[in-house]
């Protein structure tokens, strides 16, 4: 509901930017309020199908304000994915970003509050060219034949510790 009540305000202050909503479903509450506001309501997709929304993007947001979920929700597999697809991210989960302050800069940007989300999307649809190079950072630290080498080590590691 407040990435949405953000939207409203966004499209007030530029027309041409599109929200489209993708996952829950038509019997959640949100799902009307979305369409009331003029968002694109998808409901759940197969993949295949997801990657085609990406494709069609400019940027990714996942608007989390619950400290809870911020703190101990991870990177996810959605933002890794949206960057794979070279779409910029506007979470509050960028923190989880394994790479440097400078890198998870050129692949996003968080929002503490809904007035810095407000602003920070018009930020990023109209910077754009500061986040081209999200695949190519996405892949450095998140690609399987990288990663799978990096946790077999950790595994042997605290298996070492522990047994």
């Amino acid at each position: 509901d407040k990435l949405v009540n953000c939207y409203k305000k966004v499209k007030e202050i530029d027309p041409s930017i599109q929200l489209v909503m993708i996952g829950g479903y038509k019997s959640e509450d949100v799902y009307q309020m979305g369409l009331d506001a003029g968002c694109i309501m998808v409901e759940r997709i197969s993949r295949d199908i997801l990657i085609d929304y990406y494709r069609a993007s400019d940027f990714f947001t996942q608007a989390l304000f619950n400290p809870l979920v911020i703190e101990n929700g991870g990177f996810g597999s959605a933002m890794i994915e949206a960057l794979a697809c070279g779409l910029p991210i506007i979470s509050n989960n960028i923190i989880h970003y394994p790479g440097s302050k400078n890198e998870r800069d050129r692949i996003g940007i968080d929002m503490q509050t809904e007035d810095d989300l407000i602003k920070n999307i018009l930020y990023v649809k109209n910077n754009l060219d500061k986040f081209k190079n999200c695949r190519e950072l996405a892949k450095k630290y998140f690609d399987i034949n990288d990663t799978r080498k990096v946790l077999a080590e950790k595994y042997v590691e605290l298996f070492q510790k522990y047994y």
